[in-house]
């Protein structure tokens, strides 16, 4: 499913600020280098601009980058284009919740 609702050179901007193609993320989930054990998503804003969308959100996840633990709380920013009548991702910012990130505020303590 990722890689039809992507677009070829869909970029990523991680939270531990790494920055990866789609190519090299579909490559670590098939060598087990990514593992994602759970994951929630929280859709908070979406802007449509035509062609192109913006949507803001957060994300806990619980996995694993090789053997370093990358779970945790993050808050994203994600832009959708639209080809063909359909919708895909082309790239995704996401940058670690703050600690005393109080969800139900939709903003920091």
């Amino acid at each position: 499913m990722f890689d039809h609702d992507t677009v070829d050179d869909y970029t990523i901007i991680n939270s531990q600020g790494y920055r990866t193609t789609k190519q090299a993320l579909l490559k670590a989930v098939r060598d087990g280098s990514y593992k994602v054990e759970s994951k929630d998503v929280e859709i908070l804003e979406v802007r449509s601009y035509g062609e192109a969308a913006v949507v803001v959100g957060v994300s806990t996840m619980k996995g694993k980058w090789k053997d370093a633990d990358i779970s945790g709380t993050s808050l994203f920013t994600r832009v959708w284009v639209r080809r063909s009548n359909r919708w895909q991702a082309q790239t995704i910012q996401q940058t670690r919740a703050a600690e005393n990130w109080d969800e139900s505020a939709i903003k920091p303590k």
